[in-house]
């Protein structure tokens, strides 16, 4: 404090006056940021962990000048494993907080990938028939799938498996089936017209 004595009515030199001049501390608050341990399926895209903070003022908190969080563990691919934060605080209200800072993690888990063959039944028509293409599911934004082996073909009556394989750039962030499917040629229908049976005694 800085105080000065001043009279209201009367005066000072009646008085022999004593000033102690007081102080005022402001201690720092303790406030803590958490990581989260984050388990999510592969999306396609860049994803972000996550965390939670107690103990910061809304205000200092809510302006990125006066409290900003870095560091949250990101990943894309399966294969990054987990990737474990590394939480760091800056900002021009750094100093009022003892900051307790516990690192999350992130990890992504496959997702399923399907490729199911088409089951197609032709009449036979004396020429090469292939099976359809296959169907895919669960493929994400971005990915692309090769399906290579065999579809089911043939010309004559019977039935055809598809053989099929898969093939992509990213295929630990799959779990991948592939169901075959077949090609069924059936006979083909023979209608005869314009015979004449004779009798015959």
């Amino acid at each position: 404090d800085n105080l000065v004595a001043t009279a209201t009515s009367g005066s000072l030199s009646n008085y022999n006056v004593s000033i102690a001049n007081g102080s005022l501390t402001l201690t720092k608050l303790n406030a803590t940021i958490t990581g989260a341990a984050t388990v999510n399926g592969y999306s396609g895209a860049i994803q972000t962990n996550t965390f939670s903070t107690s103990g910061i003022l809304t205000a200092d908190l809510n302006s990125s000048s006066r409290i900003a969080i870095a560091g949250a563990a990101t990943a894309t691919h399966v294969a990054q494993g987990t990737v474990v934060d590394n939480l760091t605080v800056s900002g021009s209200a750094v100093g009022n907080y003892n900051f307790t800072l516990n690192n999350g993690s992130l990890t992504l888990t496959p997702v399923n990938l399907s490729i199911a063959g088409a089951t197609t039944s032709v009449t036979y028509n004396a020429s090469v028939r292939t099976n359809s293409a296959a169907t895919v599911t669960g493929l994400k934004t971005g990915d692309s799938v090769t399906i290579g082996g065999a579809y089911g073909s043939g010309t004559h009556v019977g039935t055809y498996a598809d053989q099929l394989s898969v093939s992509m750039s990213n295929p630990s962030d799959y779990n991948i089936s592939v169901s075959n499917g077949s090609l069924t040629i059936g006979k083909a229908t023979i209608t005869l017209s314009g015979i004449t049976a004779n009798n015959k005694v």
